[in-house]
């Protein structure tokens, strides 16, 4: 009896070591920073930045005119038509009803989240800087914000990944509810 006792025990004691061995970070709670709307901004250079709800005006006014201009005709209104600028190494969303960017895609290494995360670091780099949300099986991470301010608004910041490096960084207003 006494001998089935001291295996069981030690299967316990072997269990646990196997899981925190798996859990990564041998299971303590990650000291991550929760989101806030400052963490919907890409750096451009030193000070500078873009940011989620900036007017299409100030975005001209900070980067000049862009390289490209596309706009996507809404069938369904004419004045929220979606429109496309085209910088190097990102583009930048908005629809023409509110005038405010509601999309921003990065794609080279020059430029950076509110936390340092550039195009080219690694899935590690991410997880340690974001409370990511959601894994997508492509790789993609995902770390979303809920206004406080009586809004009811939901901002996405995404890592799109290959090779456990990051893609792209996508800032996006998914849901003005």
């Amino acid at each position: 009896m006494k001998k089935n006792k001291k295996n069981i025990l030690v299967n316990i004691l072997f269990l646990l070591v196997i899981v925190n061995l798996f859990a990564g970070d041998g299971g303590a709670v990650k000291n991550i920073k929760e989101l806030d709307k400052k963490d919907f901004r890409i750096f451009l250079n030193g000070e500078d930045y873009i940011s989620l709800d900036m007017g299409y005006e100030e975005i001209v006014n900070k980067l000049g005119k862009p390289l490209k201009i596309n706009v996507n005709k809404n069938s369904f209104s004419s004045d929220n038509d979606e429109i496309s600028y085209e910088y190097n190494g990102f583009s930048i969303y908005f629809y023409r009803k509110d005038a405010k960017v509601n999309y921003i895609y990065v794609t080279d290494t020059e430029y950076h989240s509110q936390r340092g995360i550039h195009v080219g670091d690694s899935i590690e780099s991410v997880n340690e800087m974001y409370p990511i949300d959601k894994i997508f099986p492509s790789g993609s991470l995902l770390a979303q914000y809920y206004t406080e301010d009586g809004t009811l608004r939901v901002f996405n910041i995404a890592f799109e990944t290959k090779n456990s490096s990051v893609t792209s960084i996508i800032l996006e207003v998914a849901s003005d509810l």
